[in-house]
Formats: C-alpha cells, structure tokens, sequence
C-alpha cells in the first residue's frame, strides 16, 4: 500500500494516525534459511569426453571459496600470478599447444585467463553507490545490463558514458573512475553494447550503436542528466566504440575522449596475423564479421564487413559535431614493444576527421614519412621498451580535434579519463605512476 499526503500538514500527528489504523499482525515465528553445506573437495579432478564438435574445447575449472572484500585485489594479483605460471606464454603447456599448432585451445587457454581473473573480482570492485540496471533495446527488444549512478544533485550534472574494452563486458572494474564521479556526484552509465566483439551484434554494429544510445536515453531518464554535458571515454576496444559514436551517433555530445583506439578493424586484423599472444583478436573478428562458430561452418574473415564496420572508413557527421570536442591519445610503443594496436591507426583517423571538417588543412596531417620514422624509434629509441609517459606529438585542428601521441604502451591515463570532462588542456605530466595498462 502506497499514501501520498499533500499540503500543510505535521508528520508525527499524520504517523500517530496511522499507526491508530494498522491491524496488527501475530508474529508467525522465526524463519530459517536452510543452506546445504558445500564441500571444499573437487568432484572430479579431470573430465574428458569425445563428442562431435566444430572445435576442440579445453576448459579449466577452479573451485573457489568468498573472500573478504579487503583481500580481493590480494587474491586477485595471486590468481594472474598462478594462471601466468600453469597457462601463461612461458608455461610449459602453452609451448606444447603452440608447438602442436592448437591454435584454438590457446585461445581458449586465453579467454580462461581472462575471465577467471575478472572473476576473482566478483562484480564487487564497484562502489556500493553504483546498481546494475536493465535497459530494453529499442532495436531488437533484448535486455541490455548497465552499471549506473545517478547524481543526488537537485542540479542537472553531466552525464559520462563510460565504453568497455574489446574483450570486456559492461561490468569490468574500472574503481578509481568511478570512485572520481561519485565523490563529485556526477552521472555516469557504463552499458554492455552486445558485450565482446566476437559476435556479429558486436563490434561496431548498428546494435551497438542503438544500445549506447538506449543507455543514454536511461541515464536522462532516471537521473538528473544536463544534456548539453555528456562525455563519452572509452579505451582499446572503449576506444574503437568511442570513435565509432564520433562518427555514427545521431545525437549532440560534448566530448568524445578515446585512448589506442582500434579504428581500421581489417588493418588491425592483419596487424595481429601472425603474433601469437594477439592472435585470438583475429579469431574473434571472424566472428563478428563472418557468424559464430556452429556445426558446418567455421568462421572467416569477411573483409568487406570489416571494412563496413571501421570508422575510419566513415564519414564525420561534420554539422553535427561542429561543437564537439574529440580527444584521442595513442601510446607509441603500442602495438610494437608494448600492445597490439599499432599507433598509426590514430594518427590516420585524426587525418581523416580533420579533412572531413577542412579538406585544405594539409599542414597538420600526418605523414607516412613521420610515421615511419616513430614506428623505427618505437624499436630503437631511448629509452627502449620504458614508458616515460611524455607527450612526444601533439596536434590539433582548432579545439574540435585533439590528438597526443605519447611515450607509453597501450595505456590509458589513471585519474585523467575526466580531464575532458573538467575542461583541461590534454597535456600530459611527467609522472612515473601515470599510466596503467588496458586489459
């Protein structure tokens, strides 16, 4: 039962009224909850079975216990530390797989490490101020999970839209972010868009980008969102979907930030071939740009899908982010001593963006000549394989188009995701503990 009392009124004569009202209950007595005790044995050490599969499966199973929440980073450092050593690239399983050429047990040995690592953070590496919410796609009707605060301002307060990575769902931990917006009570939203780009709803699709504007539609909604103060980050494959909405959404954002975006997918796919610690990217843009794996059919690459798929085969919506602001940041050691996304693939896309808006701004595009000459000091330059985190290039095209190309990997900056957000210049500082690494 639900009472709405409007008008001039004392609260504790309208409570003693209705406390005079209330039919008392008779207590039913003490409910017990019964929970079956679990055993800490294993059921089985190994299973092993042979069945009619597309492909081998190879599947590693950890039987957990809870861990207090102070000692989940603890656990969770151990777990990588454990995992590197039994299925890591210098385990001695690994190098058998390898050798054996069981390409697709490594990259499931891959895929294990990941998620049993985030699982050590058991979804609870968020501020207890944040909820999951449900958002119901407006373009296919399934059920879309997001983590979501919303300001107790009376105010209108911006709204970040924060883009998981390539591999990540809506739930990867990004704590000190979102610790930063709570403490200053600002909206943010961070939605799932179909989850890893390894299905073809991923990736750049027009379901992706349906959701990330369903989720915004959310925000606004339940929260008290100043619409002309949205901002949309996102790192690695964040990144690519930051970039993505730069080109394709069809809605006023004031800032877009992005950090070793991926943004020609058919290049990156050719940039991992090969290599392989990355090689399961290329495994995964099967996927999305060919269908799933299933009975009779293996997935390939389709380039012309990938290509479809690339932003920067797109074209700026040049009226509609004529007031936008696009960062993008680029480590130079990516995608040589230090990542997989080679670091032109920013510089081409500033390229493309500035002559999009000005066809005659010639002089501050980026060469294949000075590209070149980074991709060799990337090798060779002092200091080799360290990551000074200075900014070695930056450009930009008036204030609309933002690029730095840095002294790091494949890195994002802790603490400075909401610089744009704050209105400061993108430089960045010298700082030993600047920057931390992408998963």
């Amino acid at each position: 039962m639900a009472m709405v009392i409007c008008g001039d009124f004392e609260p504790e004569k309208i409570l003693e009224e209705v406390k005079k009202r209330l039919i008392p209950n008779e207590a039913n007595g003490e409910i017990k909850r019964i929970y079956p005790k679990e055993l800490e044995t294993i059921v089985k050490n190994k299973v092993e079975q042979k069945m009619e599969v597309n492909t081998p499966l190879y599947v590693i199973g950890i039987k957990d216990k809870e861990t207090e929440q102070e000692k989940q980073v603890k656990k969770h450092i151990a777990l990588e530390i454990l995992l590197n050593i039994i299925i890591g690239q210098s385990s001695g399983l690994y190098k058998k797989l390898y050798n054996d050429m069981k390409k697709t047990l490594i990259i499931a040995l891959a895929c294990v490490f990941a998620a049993v690592s985030a699982a050590a953070y058991d979804g609870n590496d968020w501020p207890e101020q944040s909820k999951v919410v449900k958002i119901k796609s407006s373009a296919d009707g399934e059920i879309q999970l997001a983590r979501y605060y919303a300001t107790k301002s009376r105010t209108p307060k911006p709204l970040v839209v924060r883009l998981h990575a390539w591999s990540a769902h809506y739930d990867a931990p990004y704590r000190p972010l979102f610790e930063q917006l709570i403490k200053e009570d600002v909206n943010f939203i961070c939605p799932d868009f179909r989850g890893p780009n390894e299905r073809p709803e991923a990736m750049c699709s027009d379901l992706v980008l349906s959701d990330i504007n369903d989720a915004i539609d959310y925000a606004i909604a339940h929260g008290n969102v100043d619409e002309n103060e949205i901002h949309i980050i996102g790192g690695s494959g964040g990144g690519t979907a930051t970039v993505f909405c730069y080109m394709k959404l069809q809605r006023k954002i004031k800032t877009f930030t992005a950090w070793s975006s991926i943004t020609n997918i058919l290049d990156y796919y050719y940039a991992c071939k090969g290599r392989p610690q990355y090689d399961h990217y290329c495994h995964m843009i099967d996927q999305a740009t060919s269908g799933v794996a299933r009975e009779g059919f293996t997935p390939y690459l389709d380039k012309q899908e990938a290509m479809r798929r690339s932003p920067i085969l797109m074209d700026v919506p040049v009226e509609l982010r004529k007031d936008s602001k696009l960062f993008l940041f680029h480590g130079i050691h990516d995608g040589g001593t230090s990542g997989d996304v080679p670091f032109p693939q920013t510089l081409r896309f500033f390229n493309k963006v500035v002559s999009d808006f000005d066809a005659t701004a010639q002089d501050i595009l980026f060469t294949d000549t000075e590209m070149l000459r980074w991709m060799e000091w990337q090798v060779v330059g002092e200091p080799f394989g360290r990551e000074k985190q200075e900014v070695l290039v930056k450009r930009n095209y008036k204030d609309k188009v933002i690029v730095c190309l840095i002294d790091a990997g494949h890195s994002m900056a802790e603490g400075h995701e909401l610089d744009a957000l704050h209105g400061v210049d993108p430089l960045m500082p010298r700082d030993p503990n600047f920057f931390f690494k992408i998963d």
